[in-house]
C-alpha cells in the first residue's frame, strides 16, 4: 500500500537533535537517518487558539488549533512567547493548556514535543492588563 507524501519529524530520545525525511511510509523506523528510539511524528501546525486575549495574571483555559498533533502527552506542551507550559492532547487538530502569567502585550503561541523545536506555524495570543 502506498502512502501518501508526509514530512516526518524524529526527535532523537536525548531531544539534542532531530532529523527531517520525506518518503512514502507511515513511520520512519531506521529509514533517512531515524533509528527505533526515535520519536517520529508529522510536523505540525498552529492555525488559532479559542481566545486571542486574556488577563496578564494567566491561568486561562485555552484551546489551541491546528494539524497533526501527536497523543504524547508526556512530551506534548504550548510556547507563549518565551513560557512553556504542559498541554494535553485532545484530538490531532487541538491541544488544551493553561496561559501562564506574562506582561501585558502580544506573544506567539506554538506547540513543541521537546521544548526545542517547534510547530511551523504559529499565533498571535494578547495578554491584557
Amino acid at each position: 500500500m502506498l502512502y501518501p507524501l508526509l514530512s516526518i519529524v524524529c526527535y532523537k530520545c536525548s531531544f539534542v537533535s532531530f532529523h527531517f525525511v520525506s518518503f512514502f511510509a507511515p513511520v520512519c523506523f531506521a529509514w533517512h537517518g531515524c533509528h527505533v528510539a526515535d520519536v517520529c511524528v508529522a510536523v505540525a501546525s498552529v492555525v488559532g487558539v479559542s481566545n486571542e486575549r486574556g488577563p496578564s495574571a494567566g491561568f486561562t483555559r485555552l484551546f489551541v488549533f491546528g494539524t497533526d498533533f501527536v497523543d504524547l502527552n508526556h512530551l506534548l506542551a504550548v510556547r507563549f512567547g518565551t513560557s512553556v507550559v504542559p498541554a494535553t492532547y485532545s484530538s490531532s487538530t487541538v491541544v488544551l493548556c493553561v496561559t501562564p502569567p506574562h506582561d501585558t502585550g502580544d506573544v506567539l503561541v506554538d506547540v513543541t514535543y521537546n521544548a526545542q523545536q517547534y510547530t511551523t506555524s504559529s499565533v498571535h495570543y494578547s495578554y491584557q492588563g
